[in-house]
């Protein structure tokens, strides 16, 4: 896989801290005819570019987080069938999920191997956030938000993952949990995690 063609400017990319790499593998996701379900291509392009900076700086105000200056984030918009494959080779669970991130370091949990399949140098690389867009257009009509609205949380939720922070205990979750509010109602997104509405796998 590689991630290429929509990266921002220099000049953006500079601002943002994050730059990043988006590559859409689903024509569902730049359907500007389908606006209720999807959007176009540069509206996504437009609204990553205004999530990454308000990630950036919840982080930097975290005691525990931090940004590389030089680290790319390679943001892949596809759908069940090839997220379901992803999921299955690499967390050894056999159906679709709404967003997978694989870091560019190894883990416990994933190797490297996904990251070097990619035509971007590893030292440059952050990792990878890869979503979903039927899960998450089911999960959007589900908990009655908007499919931006979950894709935003979705990809926040990813980057997260790739700066270091988990959800395996209470605490960790409330840390998570606490950035992705303060991100999102950043960029005018209600809690993702209010009462009855069930947040990323």
């Amino acid at each position: 896989m590689t991630c290429s063609s929509d990266s921002p400017t220099k000049s953006a990319r500079d601002a943002l801290q994050m730059p990043f790499a988006l590559q859409i593998k689903d024509e569902r996701w730049a359907a500007s005819a389908s606006a209720s379900a999807s959007a176009s291509a540069s509206d996504w392009h437009d609204m990553i570019s205004l999530v990454l900076p308000l990630l950036c700086d919840a982080v930097a105000k975290d005691p525990q987080g931090s940004v590389s200056n030089g680290g790319e984030v390679c943001l892949v918009l596809t759908n069940d069938t090839e997220i379901k494959a992803l999921n299955k080779t690499w967390r050894g669970k056999d159906g679709p999920t709404n967003v997978l991130s694989f870091p560019a370091e190894p883990d416990e949990e994933f190797g490297v191997e996904y990251i070097q399949d990619t035509d971007i140098a590893q030292d440059r690389v952050l990792g990878d956030v890869v979503l979903a867009f039927e899960t998450i257009t089911r999960e959007a009509a589900e908990q009655e938000k908007t499919f931006r609205n979950h894709a935003a949380h979705l990809l926040v939720h990813g980057v997260l993952h790739l700066l270091g922070y988990d959800h395996q205990t209470d605490e960790e979750a409330g840390q998570m949990e606490g950035l992705e509010r303060n991100i999102l109602a950043s960029f005018d997104v209600a809690d993702p995690y209010a009462p009855a509405l069930p947040g990323p796998d």
